[in-house]
């Protein structure tokens, strides 16, 4: 057992927006009235607590919350509000990693409360990602994993690094068990019926590999060190609870680094059943983001453009159906245009964009919020409209 080291984590998202053409729909009267296009500054995501090691084989890690302190509920931004005079912190990692194979990365536990690891958007930090906002169709994926718009779950995870004969690491593995706990009783029991959450995913190295070390947080822009192509597939499942007969996942994603070009894209095919091989319900969401360094006075200038997508029901049916799963309906689009200034790579940037919403009800009814485009938390129905944004991201 070697020394303690600990050492303090502090990141910040400072965000100044404006907003147009966002309408709330209007429960007397029936109907969607515009409100007034506004700015808008928020601290959009606050981490605040520690990494630390007991040893060359254990790792262990604890971080707090205070996200979007500041934020209007009429801005178009995603998310909920988490204003007042004392606004709230939580707990968003709290975890241990053992390293089980001594001088090899082939073996490697992790336990505690953290994301499952599926979806490379939902296991990226958004300190890595070139988009202003992550690519919300993480939301509907970790909605439907674990119940939680954070994407964490209580559990256990095994995972290694796979090397060739030349020692060369050509692939990542991870398989976990998680039990989610939100669906009865205040968010502390899945109900009478009980079952586990079960994921993996696999992810193949051609040419430079994303890690040499194995561990949970990942890159999507190697600032021009990475020629590589990165092919993941997951995949997760659950039993009965009290929501559902089965829910399962499965995801292909791709990333691409050559030189100064950065391209990543994944789509995840959502499924819940009500009963066996009955009143099934399926949806899906993803999105495809691709960006370009330049090199500017020294310092990376990198103009990015995303483009994400859910896809659900159209049908009233299948609305109906989707409700009574917990599940969304409708479509939800963006696309997000922008360009990120960086004065230390992922540590410190800059950043001004603008992003683009619409989405489309189907048959849906007045009042129709089945998804992220027609739904605020803290408002209810609207139609989320558009922003300008200027951020600025600090990792200390």
């Amino acid at each position: 057992m070697g020394t303690v080291k600990i050492e303090p984590v502090l990141s910040f998202q400072f965000w100044t927006t404006y907003t147009q053409h966002l309408k709330v729909f209007n429960t007397s009267l029936m109907q969607i009235e515009p409100v007034e296009d506004r700015l808008n500054f928020q601290l959009r995501r606050g981490r605040f607590g520690f990494k630390g090691q007991m040893s060359d084989q254990f790792r262990f890690t604890f971080i707090g919350a205070y996200d979007l302190t500041g934020r209007d509920l009429f801005s178009a931004t995603s998310g909920g509000f988490n204003t007042g005079s004392l606004p709230g912190f939580g707990l968003w990692d709290a975890f241990g990693e053992w390293k089980l194979s001594r001088k090899k990365e082939w073996l490697n536990l992790t336990f505690g409360w953290f994301r499952p690891q599926f979806s490379r958007e939902s296991i990226t930090a958004v300190w890595a990602t070139s988009s202003f906002e992550k690519a919300m169709s993480q939301n509907y994926i970790r909605i439907h994993l674990t119940g939680l718009g954070s994407g964490r779950a209580t559990g256990l995870n095994v995972g290694g690094l796979l090397v060739n004969n030349n020692d060369k690491v050509i692939a990542q593995y991870n398989v976990g068990v998680f039990s989610p706990q939100w669906l009865k009783y205040s968010g502390n029991s899945a109900g009478i019926n009980n079952s586990l959450l079960t994921s993996a995913r696999m992810v193949f190295f051609i040419g430079d590999p994303e890690m040499k070390k194995y561990g949970n947080s990942y890159q999507t822009n190697y600032f021009n060190k990475r020629k590589g192509l990165s092919l993941g597939i997951s995949y997760a499942n659950q039993g009965p609870t009290d929501l559902f007969y089965r829910n399962s996942a499965v995801q292909p994603d791709i990333l691409f680094n050559w030189g100064s070009f950065n391209l990543d894209a994944e789509w995840n095919f959502m499924q819940r059943s009500l009963l066996k091989n009955v009143n099934k319900y399926n949806d899906g969401a993803g999105h495809i983001r691709f960006s370009n360094n330049i090199n500017f006075l020294g310092l990376f200038l990198e103009p990015t453009f995303m483009y994400v997508r859910y896809q659900g029901g159209l049908k009233r049916e299948d609305q109906i159906l989707a409700n009574s799963l917990a599940m969304s309906a409708g479509t939800d689009e963006n696309i997000d245009l922008g360009v990120n200034l960086y004065f230390n790579q992922n540590k410190f940037k800059v950043t001004f964009h603008h992003t683009w919403n619409r989405g489309n009800m189907g048959e849906g009814l007045p009042g129709f919020s089945q998804n992220l485009y027609f739904r605020q938390n803290g408002l209810g129905a609207i139609l989320r409209g558009n922003y300008w944004g200027l951020g600025l991201n600090g990792v200390f």
